[in-house]
């Protein structure tokens, strides 16, 4: 299968910000490489909030779909309402 680096390589876009997790195997043959030095790699959470109040069956599923996906269970806690 081909990876997101190889859409890139295609495009001969020549420099890109792209998960490192989905470029693991391009890094490994050298088909891509760092631009800079390690000291440029960025740590990224991703954090995802619903408002439980407002939950309606597509979100339900959604979030049950991640939860399912993840080491640790999505917290969430419900939003005030807006006053």
């Amino acid at each position: 299968s081909r990876g997101l680096g190889d859409v890139y390589k295609r495009q001969g876009t020549g420099v890109a910000w792209l998960p490192e997790s989905l470029i693991e195997a391009d890094l490994a043959s050298k088909s891509l490489v760092r631009a800079g030095s390690k000291n440029w790699t960025v740590a990224l959470d991703i954090r995802l909030h619903r408002n439980k109040q407002y939950s309606n069956r597509l979100t339900r599923s959604i979030w049950s779909f991640l939860e399912a996906r993840q080491s640790l269970s999505l917290l969430s806690a419900p939003l005030s309402s807006p006053t």
